[in-house]
């Protein structure tokens, strides 16, 4: 991923109109949950098996795609009011741009 993503941080500093640090830290954030999501679902894996965490994760990603989808609700201050310091601070990073 990052030798694809490298080359292209000028691009995405000029798409996004910010900032090269901040391009970077959204970057790191992003294959940071990447690892800490193998994590986590290695070993619910190995004690549940692959069939039943993939569509326990389907279900859960449709469900907050759903309520992102209703115009009325605002997603970003939905995850900022009820989650823990490290996502409001992804959630902030992802809000500004």
């Amino acid at each position: 991923m990052t030798e694809r993503v490298v080359p292209a941080l000028p691009l995405l500093v000029a798409v996004f109109a910010n900032t090269p640090a901040h391009v970077q830290l959204v970057v790191s954030l992003y294959l940071a949950g990447i690892g800490a999501g193998q994590l986590v679902y290695g070993p619910v894996s190995d004690r549940f098996g692959r069939r039943p965490v993939l569509l326990a994760s389907l279900a859960a990603f449709l469900a907050g795609t759903a309520q992102c989808q209703d115009p009325g609700q605002r997603c970003s201050s939905w995850v900022s009011e009820r989650s823990s310091k490290p996502v409001k601070c992804v959630g902030r990073a992802a809000k500004s741009q």
